[in-house]
């Protein structure tokens, strides 16, 4: 099964992900993390 959450900024996105996963021992992916590092390499930053 895969869930994605969306929101704004500081919406607590990372808490309810953080107690899904605690409650029904899944895995918290971050989904911005690989974006960013492709990014560094693409754009050279």
């Amino acid at each position: 099964m895969l869930i994605g959450i969306s929101g704004k900024a500081q919406s607590g996105k990372d808490t309810l992900g953080k107690f899904l996963c605690d409650e029904y021992k899944c895995l918290h992916y971050y989904f911005a993390k690989p974006l960013k590092e492709g990014a560094k390499v693409m754009f050279n930053l």
